[in-house]
């Protein structure tokens, strides 16, 4: 399947914009900016070094939980 971050993020924002108050987008808003983040990061550096271990942590939980 692929990952397509950044049509994600578009979509998600057109969706907060209409619908303020939508829960599913106001989870997954956080998510899709930590992948793009992580892509990001990964393409422009080669090391895998995990500077915020924690929040990294928590993100991979939540989105392993929601994307199961």
């Amino acid at each position: 399947m692929f990952r397509q971050w950044e049509l994600a993020k578009k979509l998600c924002q057109f969706m907060l914009m209409y619908e303020p108050d939508n829960n599913e987008a106001k989870q997954y808003a956080p998510l899709i900016d930590y992948m793009l983040a992580k892509e990001q990061s990964s393409s422009s550096s080669s090391s895998d070094d995990d500077t915020s271990g924690k929040t990294n942590k928590r993100y991979k939980i939540y989105f392993n939980y929601l994307f199961r």
